[in-house]
């Protein structure tokens, strides 16, 4: 009876190391768990993300010939103007006195260039060049006044919306002083898209717009409507001038507002997809570790992480197109069903 009683204690025992053994060795981190993911059909998508502004599609920037004091503005920023309708005028006794002035320079220039006739030869040709072309360039300022004389005017060429207004009475006005936005033809957006990015795009090109000012919950649909043959180089970045025209124009939208654009370049249904991070590269293409299924079920049981590791099948595949969401389209080397496995090579 005692023998008996010390068999099942002893029994017990063995049970007990065997547990603690298998525990240790085979459910422990010896048996790590293998990350792994079963190829299926799904859908990608790939947008291009750029940032733009809203423009209106027509404008005019209004400014006089040459500086001159104004005498009477008959507009401020906000108000509608007609076609035809007077802006603001210039001090008349301001102008004659740019008028004579000009006078007096062509005099002089004129009288400087009887003297330097008399020893004409002289003169180099350039230097003789150059006193002819100052005599022009005088009697072109002359011209110019006399006609800002006539013109001390501004007068709106279209209907619209001024949106910029630079001067007030008793004011010297320079450069552009009136912008008007014409609001029959609406606004459009504006983005720089760099050269690497523009070759992914065409006109009539889907795209989803929000701006800042609304939120990212407000979304307007959109699409290409232009870009620029030629590109523009800023800062010895490559871009090309793009706009979108959107479908719907929101009562709240403002010229200049800033926007986010989201194109859609490409997408494609019921492909083949696994996450972007199983897939590696070398000189040789993309590829992926396939797990068989007898190693599958042999690791099950029994196996390590090395082990499946070391069984893993590396095979090369051909990628398509890289979701935004991770998934990654294989065009061919593995079908539906199979499993591939992440290993982390050492470089």
């Amino acid at each position: 009876m005692k023998k008996h009683k010390k068999k099942i204690i002893w029994g017990i025992i063995i049970l007990i190391t065997v547990g603690v053994i298998w525990q240790k060795y085979f459910r422990s981190s010896d048996k790590e768990e293998l990350e792994s993911f079963v190829v299926k059909k799904g859908s990608v998508e790939k947008t291009l993300s750029v940032s733009g502004n809203i423009e209106p599609k027509e404008y005019v920037d209004l400014s006089f010939e040459a500086p001159a004091l104004v005498s009477r503005v008959e507009i401020k920023v906000g108000d509608k103007v007609e076609k035809g309708q007077i802006l603001m005028q210039l001090d008349k006794s301001s102008l004659v006195a740019n008028v004579r002035e000009a006078e007096i320079s062509v005099e002089q220039a004129i009288e400087s260039e009887k003297l330097a006739r008399r020893k004409w030869d002289d003169y180099k040709p350039e230097e003789r060049e150059k006193i002819k072309k100052t005599v022009e360039q005088t009697k072109f300022k002359l011209s110019a006044v006399r006609s800002q004389l006539y013109k001390g005017t501004l007068i709106s060429p279209i209907d619209g919306i001024v949106t910029k207004l630079d001067v007030r009475k008793g004011e010297l006005a320079q450069g552009v002083v009136v912008r008007i936005i014409s609001e029959e033809q609406g606004f459009e957006v504006e983005a720089l898209v760099s050269e690497a990015d523009v070759v992914e795009l065409f006109e009539n090109q889907k795209a989803e717009v929000t701006l800042d000012a609304l939120g990212s919950d407000e979304k307007f649909s959109a699409k290409v409507s232009h870009i620029d043959p030629e590109a523009m180089n800023i800062q010895d970045v490559v871009y090309f001038r793009t706009l979108f025209e959107m479908d719907e124009i929101d009562e709240r939208v403002r010229s200049g507002m800033t926007v986010d654009i989201d194109i859609l370049v490409s997408k494609k249904e019921n492909v083949n997809v696994i996450p972007l991070r199983f897939v590696r590269r070398d000189d040789e293409g993309s590829y992926v570790f396939v797990k068989s299924k007898d190693v599958e079920e042999a690791f099950s049981f029994f196996g390590k992480k090395d082990d499946v590791e070391n069984s893993a099948e590396k095979r090369y595949v051909k990628t398509g197109i890289e979701g935004d969401d991770g998934l990654m389209e294989i065009i061919d080397g593995i079908g539906e069903g199979k499993i591939v496995i992440l290993i982390y090579e050492e470089e």
